[in-house]
């Protein structure tokens, strides 16, 4: 859930810099699909990763689970970073961005380089 929030948070701070050229600022029913598809891969992934442990390296003294479970919550916290860097002026988020993908470009398939320089172009010729 703070995955998607700060996705939106994302979109809102996109179209707040951006203009409705790249985000419409609102969550959007096809992302909550793909939020509940990857959930349920969560899901099976854990599951799965159980019955491995049950039964097939049961002797070993590894919890599987909670190794698949840490890194779910490893890639969530990623993800949730990268949302929060993303598109933001903050000195964290340009620190981070240096070793984080930025979301904006991804998520919007835009190449910001080029948004940027139009954006300046316009403000260079509005004054």
């Amino acid at each position: 859930m703070a995955d998607c929030y700060t996705a939106w948070s994302l979109s809102r701070r996109v179209k707040k810099k951006y203009g409705a050229k790249m985000s419409s600022g609102k969550f959007k029913s096809v992302h909550a699909g793909k939020v509940i598809v990857t959930i349920i891969k969560s899901f099976v992934a854990i599951v799965l990763a159980f019955f491995i442990q049950k039964h097939i390296i049961g002797i070993f003294y590894i919890d599987l689970t909670k190794i698949v479970a840490g890194s779910i919550i490893g890639w969530q916290v990623w993800s949730i970073l990268e949302n929060e860097s993303s598109c933001n002026d903050a000195k964290w988020a340009i620190l981070a961005q240096k070793i984080m993908v930025d979301k904006t470009e991804r998520h919007f398939d835009v190449d910001l380089s080029i948004l940027k320089d139009t954006i300046k172009k316009e403000e260079e010729n509005n004054g």
